[in-house]
């Protein structure tokens, strides 16, 4: 990211009180063109997309709320594990993530949990170079 400026609660409140040379508005799907991610990575089709337009309505900002696609809530009984089943598994639902026109997919695994790590690694996954933020809304 470019440079952040970090403002105090009260100056956050008297600017936005006096700098209104934008208006924001949610992008109807026909309009995600405007909004073109500079890697030309395409928007999923359920994305939703809040975008700023200055007084000349030129597109002066943007933000995406993106359905991540990613493996959860695996579970495979005890004497089916070392069997092929997991990795098919995977290969299946992966098949059906595609069917779903999404190009990737996360699996969250626990730091701790090297076996499985090792296991992603092996079988095509690779870690993603940011940390993870949660904010209860």
């Amino acid at each position: 990211m470019a440079d952040v400026e970090t403002l105090t609660k009260d100056e956050l409140k008297a600017r936005m009180g006096t700098d209104r040379r934008w208006t924001l508005r949610v992008l109807d799907p026909s309009e995600r063109h405007l909004a073109k991610d500079p890697g030309n990575v395409p928007w999923p089709e359920d994305c939703l997309i809040v975008a700023a337009f200055d007084d000349q309505d030129v597109l002066v900002g943007r933000m995406a709320l993106i359905a991540i696609a990613h493996i959860e809530g695996t579970w495979v009984a005890p004497e089916y594990r070392g069997t092929t089943l997991p990795l098919r598994m995977i290969q299946r639902m992966e098949s059906e993530i595609r069917k779903l026109g999404r190009t990737h997919v996360f699996a969250y695994i626990p730091k701790e949990d090297t076996k499985l790590l090792e296991y992603a690694e092996k079988i095509g996954y690779q870690e993603f170079p940011c940390k993870v933020y949660v904010k209860e809304l």
